[in-house]
């Protein structure tokens, strides 16, 4: 990696790209983790059932 005097705007963008990216990753998985654990309770709640 090239050692510059300051952080480019293509590196900041692409920081805070990746950055927006990772927390909404993060933010789906716990919104994935809650449904899972939802359904666990009742799992006939979404119309899916156990035969």
């Amino acid at each position: 990696m090239m050692v510059m005097k300051r952080p480019s705007l293509r590196q900041f963008s692409w920081l805070l790209g990746g950055s927006l990216l990772l927390g909404a990753l993060f933010w789906l998985w716990l919104a994935v983790q809650q449904q899972e654990a939802t359904l666990a309770i009742r799992p006939v709640g979404q119309g899916i059932g156990m035969p």
